[in-house]
């Protein structure tokens, strides 16, 4: 990693509303396939049920 760089640490809403957008643009490519797993586990794991219905019904 090149150090002039920093990294970028995802807050939790953006971390749902990717899971979010992922969820709605299916098929995902083959690049994207990995990360939208670790949002997705990340996210439901962290989900409160009202938070995982509105989740779903979007």
């Amino acid at each position: 990693m090149n150090e002039d760089k920093q990294p970028y640490y995802f807050s939790d809403s953006e971390l749902k509303a990717l899971a979010t957008l992922f969820r709605q643009c299916n098929p995902l490519s083959d690049d994207l396939y990995p990360f939208s797993i670790f949002v997705q586990q990340y996210i439901y794991q962290n989900l409160t049920i009202a938070e995982a219905e509105r989740l779903y019904t979007v």
